[in-house]
């Protein structure tokens, strides 16, 4: 509301100087403080609330780091939320891919990067399957870091994908657009002393890897997989929230999605595919910190087609179910994934 007087203004600027700062005098070299002094001094006074408002948002925001962060509901309109694969990956944040070994999680997320790269939305061929849905092009650069499988290996799988018709993209146009980074003998992107403060953290591959990210234009960012990554305690919820909170703001500052591939716990694995799939080794910290998490596995098929124990099956499938959604629906049934390993 207007302020009906001077007496008005100056009362509010001593009060707010008060609440401020109780217990001792107010900084004078602060530009809010000086403001907010001279009108509870009675001197120039600002004409409008909006000045006074001005000034005690910038001396919060000095005394209070916390108070810039404060957005009041109502007073913006937030722009509608952008998605890489509508309801599965959403751009902006982490998504985490996890399932027993062998039942191609890593070619699955290769086969994302190649699409979005080439320009191919069908990333995932088959009835009901999501498509890619960038909200500003048709195709964006992707990054696929490994440490497991170095850039020839990769290579041979993305050329497979071509042979086994499951990627459409042109090839031509995954020049300069489908990095392999190829950290084998790197070591994690994040690190930090099991015993030591958070503040130790090491980050400094993972700023390298941003900085290449943002000069690439990428939008996809695969980290495969996640115990290479990481270099804390998978059992600290301190290191797995910070190591999170971390990507989330690569993610965020990039604008892409960050896909993080993750194994099972130590065990956990074996040889039947169609095993129940456990969720990443440590605490339920890396389920809850990222916003969706797909799960892949394989299901035991009986002659007609209907799920079974392993000794009816006459075939096993791989599929692939959006266990977690924060921001979108969940599909009623999984999807069945086709893996070819004629092709890699």
């Amino acid at each position: 509301a207007d302020y009906r007087t001077a007496a008005d203004k100056a009362t509010l600027a001593r009060a707010t100087l008060a609440a401020l700062y109780p217990d001792a005098d107010p900084p004078d070299d602060a530009p809010a403080v000086v403001d907010l002094a001279a009108i509870a001094a009675g001197g120039s006074l600002p004409t409008a609330p909006a000045a006074v408002l001005a000034a005690l948002d910038a001396a919060l925001a000095a005394r209070y780091p916390m108070a810039d962060r404060v957005s009041i509901a109502g007073t913006w309109t937030p722009p509608d939320r952008a998605w890489l694969v509508r309801d599965w990956l959403p751009l902006g944040t982490v998504t985490l891919l996890h399932g027993r070994g062998g039942v191609g999680k890593s070619r699955l997320a290769l086969q994302l990067a190649a699409a979005l790269a080439g320009g191919a939305p069908a990333w995932l061929p088959g009835p009901g399957a999501p498509t890619l849905t960038l909200p500003d092009r048709a195709s964006a650069p992707a990054i696929v870091a490994t440490w497991e499988d170095d850039a020839d290996e990769l290579e041979r799988r993305r050329r497979g994908l071509y042979a086994a018709g499951a990627s459409h993209a042109d090839r031509d146009a995954l020049a300069d657009r489908l990095l392999f980074v190829d950290l084998a003998d790197f070591g994690p992107l994040w690190t930090v002393d099991r015993f030591g403060p958070l503040d130790s953290a090491d980050a400094a591959p993972l700023d390298a890897l941003e900085r290449l990210a943002r000069a690439a234009g990428a939008r996809l960012i695969v980290l495969d997989p996640l115990y290479a990554a990481f270099g804390g305690s998978e059992i600290d919820r301190a290191h797995v929230g910070a190591f999170l909170t971390r990507l989330r703001r690569m993610a965020a500052d990039l604008s892409a999605a960050v896909l993080v591939v993750a194994h099972p716990p130590k065990g956990a694995a074996g040889a039947d595919r169609a095993a129940v799939s456990a969720d990443p080794s440590g605490v339920s910290t890396w389920r809850d910190g990222v916003r969706a998490v797909w799960r892949m596995a394989g299901i035991h098929l009986d002659a007609g087609g209907e799920p079974c124990k392993p000794d009816k099956a006459a075939r096993t499938v791989d599929t692939l179910t959006l266990d977690k959604s924060n921001y979108g629906a969940l599909p009623a049934d999984p999807l069945y994934v086709r893996c070819d390993w004629r092709y890699g």
